[in-house]
């Protein structure tokens, strides 16, 4: 009798968690530390100087985000929900070790739905951004449908569209946007002509 109580109580508190609690618990926390490093082999690298495409044998992509937990809390209280601050430094190091380029960016973003915020401080290479569309966290619960990614160094949103392959369960996202000069155009290398 106490097992059939148990089981009865179980299934009737189970929408409770998913559809209650899980909401409210499952959030990024603020204080996250990650480095990732690529690598391209036989990559094309600009040659900012000259403004010339050219064959390297590799380039190395190092980035890395820092939860800012003082900045999340600062706009918590003004915001009135959980928020995220990242701040992220991504450099690209070219095949003699020299480094590249270099754009140093902060994300704020909700805590629990990944949605951009847009608030004081968010930044992309120096330059004020108003992101519309998540970047660096895919949300909980991720669906199979399109979403709206923004990319940070053509500084534009464009939607990234889920396929399924038709050999696998997974499935996978992918984005595609032009490369713009964005606003104000403060990036190591000469900006594009706007004619």
């Amino acid at each position: 009798m106490v097992l059939l109580a148990a089981a009865v109580f179980c299934a009737a508190l189970s929408p409770l968690l998913r559809w209650y609690a899980f909401p409210r618990l499952a959030k990024v926390p603020p204080d996250q530390y990650q480095t990732m490093v690529l690598e391209a082999k036989d990559a094309t690298l600009l040659d900012y100087s000259t403004l010339r495409a050219r064959k390297v044998p590799s380039i190395t992509i190092v980035q890395t985000l820092k939860g800012n937990v003082a900045a999340s809390e600062g706009i918590e209280r003004t915001a009135g929900r959980d928020v995220v601050v990242w701040d992220g430094l991504t450099h690209v190091v070219g095949p003699e070790g020299e480094m590249v380029s270099r754009i140093p960016e902060r994300y704020i973003f909700d805590a629990h739905t990944q949605e951009p915020v847009n608030a004081a401080g968010e930044m992309v290479d120096g330059d004020p951004v108003r992101r519309r569309g998540i970047e660096f966290k895919w949300p909980f619960l991720t669906e199979r449908r399109d979403y709206q990614y923004f990319d940070a160094q053509a500084r534009v949103t464009a939607p990234s569209t889920t396929k399924a392959p038709a050999t696998s369960a997974a499935w996978r996202s992918t984005t595609s946007s032009r490369p713009s000069p964005g606003p104000g155009c403060r990036t190591p290398r000469p900006c594009p002509s706007r004619a």
